[in-house]
C-alpha cells in the first residue's frame, strides 16, 4: 500500500525553485511527471526549460511569486517507483596507482587531445593579435594589388560565449574561457586526463561529424565534459575613452558533467586552488558518477524492458479478447443463420403441401379427360404428355430433404448436437 507524500503549498513551491524537479522527485520518491502534474494542479509555478543551466552560467534569476499565497493547502502526491542509488566503486589505491596528482607546470609531452586544444587557442590568440594590431595601424586604404590579401585557413576564432572564447569542436577539450586563464586550464585537464587513465576512465573526443562535448567514459557509461570559467556582468559604467567590456570573470571554474538521459548536471566548482587541490579525489567522484549512471542506465533498461514486457502481453491479452469476440460475433450469426434456415422450412412444407393439393386435383382432372376421351386419339396423345410432365410435389421434397442430409456439411436447418451436461 503506497503511502502519500504530503507537503504544504509553499513548502513544495520553496523545494522545487531550491532544486532540479528530476532530482527532487528521486529524493521525494516519486515521479517527476508526477510532480509537475501535482504543481499544476495547485497552481505553483516551476522553472522553465533551461533555468538550471542558465543559473550554473551565473545569471542571476527570481522565482515567480506564488500565486494565492494566502491558501496554503496540503499537496498529496502518490509515489513512484523510486530507483536505488548504487554505491561507488572501491578505489582506495587510486593515489598509489597514480602517484602525486599535480599540474605541471608546463604542457610538454602533453596529451594528444590537449595539444589539439592549445593549438587552437594559440590560433585564436594569434588572430585576435592581428586584429589588435590592425586597429592600432594607421587608416589607410591597402593596394591589394601590391599587398596580396592574406586568407587564413582551418584557424579561425572560436565562438564567443559572453566574453570568453569556446573551444567546442572537432576533437578538441570543450572549454569556456577567457585566454588570459587557458594555459592554467590546459594543465589541469592534463593532470585531470592522467588520474581519469590511472583510474581506468578514458576521455572521448569527438571526431568528424560528431561534434560536441568529449566523453567521459567508463563503467560502462558516459558522461559529456565541459569546463567554464564563470563570469558575471559588469555594472560599472564606461569610462570615456576606454574599452568597456559587459562580462567580467569571476576567477572561478566548473567542471561540468552532463547526462543525456537526465537534466541534472554534475559539477565541481571552485577556484584554481581549490580545484587542483581537489584533483586526488576527483577521478573517484568521477567513477562514483559514471558508476550511478550505469547503475541508472540499467534500472532504465529494466523498467524499458518490463513496460515492453507488459505492452506485450497486454497485446496478447487484447487480441485474445478481440479473437474471443469474433469467434462470439460469427457463432451469434451463425446462430441467426440457423433459426431463419429453420424457419423457412415450415413455409417450405406449406408450399409443397399446396403444390401437393394442386398436383392431386391436377391427376383427378387427367384421370376424368381420360375418361371422357374414350377412343379419341388426340385428347389421349395430349392427357399422356401432360400425364409425363407432372411431378409430384411429395417426392420432390423427399429427394430435396434425403440430398440435404446426404452432404458431409450439414444444412443449416440441421438438429445441433446436444450441449454435453
Amino acid at each position: 500500500m503506497f503511502k502519500e507524500i504530503q507537503l504544504s503549498r509553499w513548502k513544495l513551491y520553496a523545494k522545487v525553485w531550491e532544486t532540479p524537479m528530476i532530482r527532487l522527485a528521486a529524493d521525494l520518491g516519486v515521479s517527476d511527471v508526477g510532480l509537475r502534474k501535482a504543481c499544476i494542479r495547485h497552481d505553483i509555478p516551476v522553472p522553465p526549460r533551461g533555468h538550471w543551466a542558465r543559473l550554473n552560467a551565473g545569471h542571476k534569476l527570481a522565482a515567480p511569486p506564488l500565486p494565492r499565497p494566502e491558501e496554503d493547502e496540503i499537496v498529496s502526491i502518490l509515489p513512484g517507483p523510486k530507483l536505488p542509488r548504487v554505491a561507488a566503486p572501491p578505489m582506495p589505491e587510486l593515489a598509489e596507482i597514480a602517484g602525486p596528482i599535480v599540474v605541471p607546470a608546463s604542457l610538454d609531452g602533453c596529451l594528444p587531445i590537449v595539444r589539439k586544444t592549445a593549438r587552437f587557442f594559440e590560433a585564436v590568440k594569434a588572430q585576435e593579435e592581428r586584429q589588435q594590431r590592425r586597429r592600432l595601424a594607421p587608416s589607410t586604404q591597402p593596394n591589394w594589388r601590391v599587398e596580396p590579401q592574406l586568407i587564413l585557413r582551418g584557424a579561425h576564432a572560436g565562438a564567443l560565449v559572453n566574453g570568453r572564447t569556446s573551444s567546442l569542436g572537432d576533437g578538441r577539450l570543450h572549454i569556456v574561457a577567457t585566454m588570459r586563464h587557458v594555459d592554467w586550464i590546459l594543465r589541469f585537464h592534463e593532470a585531470l586526463i592522467r588520474s581519469f587513465k590511472a583510474a581506468k576512465i578514458r576521455v572521448l573526443p569527438r571526431e568528424g561529424d560528431e561534434r560536441g562535448k568529449v566523453r567521459v567514459a567508463g563503467y560502462v557509461a558516459a558522461l559529456e565534459m565541459s569546463f567554464m570559467e564563470e563570469y558575471e556582468r559588469n555594472t560599472k559604467a564606461p569610462r570615456a575613452g576606454e574599452d568597456f567590456n559587459p562580462w567580467l570573470p569571476k576567477n572561478s571554474f566548473k567542471l561540468q558533467l552532463q547526462s543525456t538521459s537526465t537534466q541534472s548536471p554534475r559539477i565541481i566548482r571552485g577556484t584554481a586552488r581549490q580545484l587542483e587541490d581537489a584533483l586526488p579525489g576527483m577521478a573517484a567522484r568521477m567513477a562514483k558518477w559514471l558508476a550511478e549512471e550505469a547503475e541508472r542506465d540499467r534500472q532504465r533498461l529494466k523498467a524499458a524492458e518490463e513496460l515492453a514486457a507488459a505492452k506485450a502481453a497486454r497485446k496478447i491479452e487484447m487480441d485474445a479478447w478481440f479473437a474471443e469476440r469474433e469467434l462470439e460475433h460469427k457463432r451469434q450469426a451463425l446462430a441467426r443463420e440457423r433459426n431463419a434456415a429453420r424457419m423457412t422450412q415450415a413455409g417450405r412444407l406449406m408450399e409443397a403441401a399446396k403444390a401437393q393439393a394442386e398436383y392431386q386435383l391436377a391427376a383427378d382432372w387427367l384421370a376424368r379427360l381420360e375418361v371422357d376421351a374414350g377412343d379419341d386419339p388426340a385428347v389421349q396423345a395430349w392427357v399422356s404428355v401432360a400425364r409425363d410432365s407432372l411431378t409430384e410435389p411429395f417426392a420432390a421434397l423427399l429427394a430435396s430433404v434425403r440430398q440435404e442430409a446426404s452432404q458431409v456439411e450439414k444444412p443449416l436447418w440441421w438438429p445441433e448436437p446436444p450441449s454435453p451436461a
